[in-house]
C-alpha cells in the first residue's frame, strides 16, 4: 500500500501531466537526468510527484538554454552536491556567455547571408549568384 498522498502514475499520464513524449521520458531516464522509477510486479514503471518535478526542472532548463550535460550538474546542484547559491551563480554565468557567444555568431551569419540575398536582386544569372560564389570561394 503506498503512503498517503503519495500519487502513482503510468509514463503515460507522467507524459500527459508534463506534456513531455513518452520517449522522451524514457531517454532522460537513459541518460540519467531522470531517476530509474521502481516498477510493479507486472514490470511497468510507477512514477510520483518527485518526477513531475524532475522532468519540470528538465523542460525549464532547457527553455533558457541548459544542455543535457548542464542539466545534469544543474540536478547534482539542486540534489545538494553544492551548498551555495554562488556556485550555482558561476555556472550560470558560464552558460550565459556562450549564449552571448552564439548570439554573436547568429548575428553575423544574419547579416553576411541578408547582404547575399540583397546582391541576388543585382542579378537573375546563376553562373553570377552571390550566394553560389560565396559558398565556392576559396580562401
Amino acid at each position: 500500500m503506498e503512503p498517503k498522498g503519495r500519487t502513482r502514475m503510468t509514463i503515460g499520464q507522467l507524459a500527459e501531466k508534463t506534456a513531455t513524449d513518452a520517449q522522451t521520458i524514457r531517454y532522460y531516464e537513459r541518460q540519467g537526468l531522470l531517476l530509474d522509477p521502481p516498477r510493479t510486479e507486472s514490470n511497468y514503471r510507477v512514477y510520483d510527484e518527485n518526477s513531475v518535478t524532475r522532468l519540470t526542472f528538465i523542460k525549464r532548463a532547457k527553455e533558457i538554454g541548459f544542455s543535457l550535460n548542464d542539466i545534469k550538474v544543474l540536478q547534482g546542484i539542486a540534489d545538494g552536491e553544492v551548498r551555495q547559491c554562488s556556485e550555482i551563480q558561476a555556472f550560470a554565468e558560464s552558460r550565459l556567455s556562450k549564449i552571448r557567444a552564439h548570439m554573436a555568431d547568429l548575428t553575423a551569419m544574419e547579416r553576411t547571408l541578408s547582404s547575399l540575398v540583397n546582391q541576388c536582386a543585382l542579378s537573375d544569372k546563376i553562373e553570377d549568384c552571390p550566394i553560389l560564389e560565396t559558398l565556392t570561394e576559396r580562401e
